[in-house]
């Protein structure tokens, strides 16, 4: 299991978990494994300003580092074993990634050797170039020529090599670009492999992208594979009046069908008062983009696991009104108003869209403070949410909930204010939380940071693991855990 991240929490209670976790193969709860009270102490530390949770292949941890008085970005490599850092390179985000996108470190196969693939800069222009290092020695070869990067490197569409999205000097539109590895240079993809974004698009998502035109219908959904555009239909009628990708995303594919989350853009709502939720889950057809179902709300955590039966969707109640310079402009000084604004978790069955459990069972849940309910750290399995008197501890197939000691430590998500990390990129300075950046710190039942307290093993073992360790980010260290 892998940590997921809420972006809003709450929930009710029932009987506290004494150690368990495990879920045996007839669905019952046993004792075996750790339990919310038990703790751990790392084996070993690394002091690092991570932009993502790690990635860990081959014994080897891989994530991307921020140097922030330089503006750079860098991607490091550590032994797993005992965090001894065994190579580092200058890396960039890209020219124009797409805001929402995790920055992840790839690992793929290149020439029959497991390596890493990220972008740097140019410097002959604002462009990019490709680079792959060797996952154990660090042995980097940059392959051109420049491109104008929207996506990362990583695996091909045909799972056979080393593609990015982006386009050449003098091209106007997106493609996927292959390494050619005979030639040792950057190449168009072939058709069966190119997914073509419009003028005006980004992605948004495994294949699909969104429209820059705004207005009604004007921004449309679209999905491309094997060479072309396979539909486009409006935004606004996937996810309602106002909406608009500039409100954010996250989609992810399931066999058949996309399922994504989308809502109200400030771009329309300057006085506008809207009832709560503005955000809608749906899923749609991969081939046609029909809607297959729509729910209000959006997915307590992201990214959710692959193999999820239901999925955790957090709903408020009330109404919003949003105001913004009286030039019209959307700036930082958005202020948003609330009324009656309450939360509560829903169970909604991946394949069918329907209602499985509600959290709490009847009633309004907790009343939101302006500043939001804390962002827990979650599980495949499990989340934390609240309930008018506390967090408690949700399965997430069954809804059953179980309350938590008062002086309980959790992994939280931090807070943006304190973590700003600003790269240069593509001839712009931007900040990196553009590009995904999500740690951990730990916290308290109200969401705050706490020092001096017990390590949670029960969350931190859903971390990335590698012979018996448990890795994550937590602030700026990188700490690995024997659970």
């Amino acid at each position: 299991m892998r940590h997921r991240y809420l972006r809003l929490v709450f929930v009710t209670g029932a009987l506290l978990l004494a150690g368990c976790t495990s879920k045996t193969p007839d669905g019952t709860w046993t004792s075996a494994t750790l339990g919310p009270a038990d703790t751990a102490e790392p084996v070993w530390t690394v002091q690092a300003q991570l932009m993502n949770q790690p990635s860990v292949h081959d014994g080897v941890v891989v994530a991307y580092v921020a140097r922030p008085e330089l503006f750079t970005l860098q991607v490091v490599a550590w032994d797993a074993k005992d965090g001894t850092e065994l190579w580092r390179h200058d890396a960039a985000p890209g020219n124009s990634v797409a805001p929402g996108i995790d920055m992840g470190v790839d690992v793929t196969e290149s020439g029959g050797t497991t390596v890493v693939t990220y972008l740097v800069g140019d410097t002959v222009t604002d462009g990019t170039l490709v680079a792959v290092a060797d996952l154990t020695t660090g042995a980097e070869t940059r392959f051109g020529p420049a491109v104008w990067a929207t996506g990362r490197p990583g695996d091909c569409d045909d799972d056979t090599g080393v593609c990015l999205e982006g386009r050449f000097s003098g091209e106007t539109t997106s493609h996927q670009i292959r390494l050619d590895e005979t030639s040792a240079t950057l190449v168009t993809a072939a058709a069966s492999t190119n997914q073509p974004l419009p003028d005006g698009a980004r992605w948004i998502g495994p294949g699909l992208f969104a429209t820059y035109d705004r207005g009604v219908p004007a921004e449309q959904l679209g999905y491309a594979a094997d060479g072309a555009i396979q539909w486009m239909r409006p935004y606004q009628d996937v996810f309602g009046p106002f909406s608009s990708s500039d409100a954010g995303w996250a989609w992810q594919r399931h066999d058949t069908m996309f399922v994504g989350v989308g809502g109200v853009s400030a771009w329309f709502m300057n006085g506008i008062t809207l009832e709560n939720p503005t955000y809608r889950t749906v899923a749609l057809a991969v081939d046609t983009g029909q809607t297959l179902w729509s729910t209000p709300g959006d997915p307590c955590v992201w990214p959710w696991s692959t193999e999820a039966e239901v999925l955790a969707i957090c709903q408020s109640t009330g109404t919003i009104t949003l105001h913004r310079d009286p030039d019209g402009k959307v700036t930082d000084d958005i202020t948003v108003d609330y009324t009656d604004h309450t939360q509560h978790v829903v169970g909604i069955d991946l394949k069918t869209g329907t209602q499985r459990w509600r959290f709490p069972p009847q009633g309004d849940g907790p009343a939101v403070p302006d500043d939001g309910l804390p962002s827990y750290a979650a599980m495949d399995d499990y989340l934390v949410a609240w309930d008018r008197e506390g967090p408690a501890l949700v399965e997430i197939v069954t809804g059953k909930a179980t309350v938590l000691a008062a002086d309980q430590t959790y992994l939280c998500k931090a807070h943006w204010d304190d973590t700003k990390v600003f790269l240069r990129s593509g001839g712009r300075t931007s900040e990196a939380d553009d590009y995904g950046r999500v740690f951990l710190e730990l916290c308290g039942s109200d969401g705050k940071p706490v020092v001096n307290a017990p390590w949670p093993a029960f969350f931190i073992k859903a971390a990335t693991e590698v012979d018996g360790l448990s890795i994550i980010a937590i602030g700026d260290q990188l700490l690995a855990f024997r659970l």
